[in-house]
């Protein structure tokens, strides 16, 4: 091959070279406008439920969860299943934790409901302000980073009732539109003493929510962290984890006990409003014991004259049963309540 032909062989080359150079990062540049790298990332939503029953290698964690700190998966004594979840630590600071990752789309889903049940035995804060038994969920999006982040807790003998007892806590916490994942942790995170949790569910609500004709948000108390969300508790009434048909109530156990809580909707646009409860009572005072009354409100929050005292829907005196009454009926309630209930008619 002559001098010529060999320059020729080389800038051939040179040239079909720099052609597929160019059309690779042609493709490539394609590729990253068309393709949707997130199609590639399995993200597992969280489960319906966890109690703590699998632990196929035996090492001591429950499946799905990492980041085991302080903790032990306890054979027998659970609220749901014979197995728990212990974490013990008698050393401030230290945060004893354990964690799980999962996904959820934000443009999906609102809200997720996480409930669990919890016991506590000798609980006390660590050397630091927040250091206090909860959970913790950070949400994250593009790239992990992080849009927000919810909390329960903290659980403490002041607000959870007497050691040693299980209660079941539940929270409805945003969702973030730009979610893609979310990083769970739960421990005594600093506090010391011995933290009990088993019965975890994951509830996760559709954007738009679902319809209903409820106008009492949180009707049967299930949503509690303890205190139940959407209603002022006030002389010793608390949320209870024995309701009827649910897991939840709300216990006035004292004179002066009440509970207040606002209806979802202006009513001035329905004709009637139905009230039904469901209660159970005992060594209730015959002359007086426990009313429950609706008070309607002005555009400026004022009590209207006509119903300054409360217009009286239910009383309960060692009566236990099922009642409904459609307010503006003369007729006499039949019996009294627990989980209250208001339909627009």
């Amino acid at each position: 091959m002559t001098k010529v032909a060999r320059v020729r062989s080389s800038a051939s080359f040179a040239l079909a070279f720099v052609s597929v150079f160019v059309g690779l990062i042609s493709v490539g540049r394609a590729l990253g406008q068309d393709a949707d790298p997130d199609r590639y990332v399995v993200r597992t939503p969280p489960p319906a439920g966890e109690d703590f029953e699998t632990d196929e290698n035996k090492d001591g964690v429950p499946d799905g969860w990492y980041n085991a700190r302080d903790v032990k998966l306890v054979t027998e004594g659970g609220a749901v299943q014979p197995h728990f979840i212990r974490f013990e630590c008698s050393k401030p600071g230290r945060p004893a934790r354990l964690s799980r990752a999962f996904g959820i789309d934000g443009k999906k889903f609102e809200a997720i409901v996480i409930g669990l049940w919890v016991r506590l035995d000798q609980i006390q804060t660590g050397e630091r302000l927040g250091e206090e038994p909860g959970l913790m969920i950070d949400f994250l999006g593009d790239q992990l980073r992080q849009q927000t982040r919810g909390s329960m807790g903290p659980w403490t003998a002041r607000n959870m009732g007497s050691a040693n007892s299980w209660t079941r806590v539940s929270k409805r916490i945003p969702v973030p539109p730009g979610t893609k994942d979310a990083i769970m942790s739960i421990g005594l995170l600093g506090a010391t003493g011995v933290l009990d949790i088993d019965g975890f569910t994951f509830d996760l609500i559709p954007l738009g929510g679902s319809p209903t004709t409820n106008l009492i948000r949180n009707p049967g108390f299930e949503l509690g962290d303890p205190e139940p969300n959407g209603w002022i508790v006030d002389n010793g009434a608390r949320r209870s984890s024995n309701g009827y048909r649910s897991h939840s109530s709300l216990e006035l156990a004292k004179s002066g006990a009440r509970a207040m809580s606002g209806l979802a909707l202006p009513v001035d646009r329905f004709s009637s409003i139905e009230v039904s409860a469901v209660a159970k009572a005992a060594n209730l005072r015959g002359s007086g014991g426990a009313v429950g009354r609706i008070f309607f409100l002005d555009a400026m929050g004022g009590i209207l004259e006509e119903s300054r005292n409360g217009i009286r829907v239910f009383l309960w005196s060692g009566v236990v049963g099922l009642a409904s009454r459609s307010l503006g009926d003369p007729r006499s309630p039949r019996c009294g309540a627990r989980r209250s209930s208001v339909r627009k008619t």
